[in-house]
C-alpha cells in the first residue's frame, strides 16, 4: 500500500494539483457498481432491524465497504506505479530516449532527488559528477522543464511532475500517459526544441 511517504512525496512535488491520486479512477473501474451502490445507499430501510432512520442502514454500510476495497486497490496501485526499480527504469528511459535534448546526468539527478526527497543546489555537481557550472546548467534546465521545482531561487530542489512528462513518467496513471516510456514514433524537436 501506499504509505505515509508516498503521499508526502505527491504533495511536496505537486502532483495531486493535476488529479494524479484520485479515488475517481477507481470508481470509474466499476462505473456501474459504483452506481448501483450508491442508488442502493439511497433506499429506505428494509425492515426494523436496517437501522434507525429512514434510509437503509445495511445499503449504506455496503456502499462504505465497496468504497474501501475501491480504496485498497487504488492504494496498491500507486504503489506499484511507484515502486522505485520500475519508476528507475521510467526515469532513464525518458531521459535517454524522449528528452534528447537534455543533458544525460539529467536522469542521475533527477534520480538521486526523487530516491532523497530534496536536494541542497550546490550538492547538483558531486551527484551528477560534474563541474559546477555544468551541473547549474543542468539544474537550471531541469528546474525550467518543471521536472525541478523549488520555493525560493536559491532554496533546496525537489522533483516536479509536469504534465508534459507524467505519461512517461507513470504511464497508465494519468490521462494523458502512454503504455510504456517509448515515444511511438521516432521523436524529432519542435520549434522549442523539445522532443514530441
Amino acid at each position: 500500500m501506499v504509505d505515509f511517504y508516498d503521499e508526502q512525496l505527491l504533495r511536496r512535488c505537486g502532483v495531486n494539483e493535476s488529479g494524479l491520486w484520485s479515488m475517481s479512477r477507481g470508481f470509474a473501474k466499476s462505473a456501474d457498481e459504483y452506481k448501483a451502490r450508491l442508488a442502493a445507499a439511497d433506499e429506505p430501510r428494509m425492515g426494523d432491524l436496517d437501522g434507525r432512520g429512514h434510509l437503509s442502514e445495511q445499503r449504506l454500510a455496503e456502499f462504505c465497504a465497496y468504497s474501501a476495497r475501491t480504496a485498497v486497490d487504488q492504494a496498491n496501485y500507486m504503489a506499484k506505479a511507484f515502486a522505485i526499480d520500475d519508476v528507475k527504469t521510467r526515469i532513464n528511459a525518458y531521459f535517454q530516449r524522449v528528452r534528447l535534448d537534455l543533458k544525460p546526468e539529467s536522469a542521475h539527478l533527477f534520480l538521486h532527488v526523487f530516491a532523497m526527497g530534496t536536494m541542497e543546489r550546490m550538492e547538483a555537481g558531486r551527484v551528477a559528477g560534474l563541474a559546477e557550472r555544468t551541473a547549474r546548467d543542468v539544474l537550471t534546465a531541469l528546474l525550467a522543464e518543471g521536472l525541478m521545482r523549488s520555493d525560493t531561487p536559491k532554496g533546496r530542489v525537489r522533483v516536479g511532475f509536469p504534465l508534459h512528462a507524467v505519461g512517461y513518467l507513470f504511464p497508465n496513471l494519468y490521462p494523458a500517459g502512454s503504455s510504456d516510456a517509448l515515444p511511438p514514433s521516432p521523436s524529432t524537436p519542435n520549434s522549442t526544441g523539445v522532443l514530441t
